[in-house]
């Protein structure tokens, strides 16, 4: 299977920076406010920053392909892969540069091992506030070189986030996306898809 391959063109990406400036600007200011929190009830707050490039993983569950969780003094990205294709992705917070790139790179290892796998990912973005440009950009060059394996996305979250992300599949072309606030109809959803799909195969 060939890897599809969309670049950017500049005024799409320009587009993306700018509709994620415009609802990220007050974000920012609750992230810096939610940072601040964590760290005065953290006795170290550095040992926190310093892993967000550290996975921590593992699971007895044999039906768990992998378990890991990235984080920072900001956020965190919690994924947990299962051997059927399934990838449930849950977000926390601020998604920074590092931390993202860190998960994004680590689900690609994982993808590798599962190279004729269809993947449906299910996306909670509830407790989400926003994220940077590089972890935007970080997320565009995901989707442009492995978004082919994603056969379907179903994306959780509040109406800024979800009208976001709604623009950020339509600049990176990616397909079988579908947005949902009730966490009951997305999986809903994506379940039904899933089994529609493995009847097919």
């Amino acid at each position: 299977m060939q890897t599809r391959r969309h670049r950017l063109p500049s005024s799409a990406a320009i587009v993306a920076v700018l509709g994620w400036g415009i609802w990220h600007l007050s974000s920012s200011a609750i992230a810096w406010s939610w940072a601040g929190r964590r760290s005065s009830g953290s006795s170290s707050s550095s040992s926190s920053t310093t892993s967000s490039s550290n996975a921590f993983s593992g699971s007895l569950d044999p039906s768990v392909l992998d378990n890991v969780t990235y984080q920072d003094g900001f956020g965190a990205a919690h994924v947990t892969a299962w051997r059927s294709g399934r990838f449930d992705v849950k977000l926390h917070g601020w998604g920074t540069g590092p931390t993202t790139e860190g998960c994004l790179e680590h689900v690609a290892g994982i993808l590798a091992e599962i190279p004729s796998k269809d993947v449906f990912v299910y996306l909670d973005m509830r407790s989400g506030i926003g994220s940077s440009p590089r972890a935007v950009r970080a997320a565009f060059r995901f989707l442009g070189r492995h978004g082919h394996q994603l056969k379907r996305v179903v994306v959780i979250g509040p109406r800024p986030i979800i009208a976001f992300m709604r623009m950020v599949a339509t600049v990176a072309h990616q397909d079988g996306v579908e947005f949902f606030n009730d966490p009951h109809k997305a999986e809903v959803w994506l379940s039904q898809e899933i089994a529609r799909h493995s009847r097919a195969v």
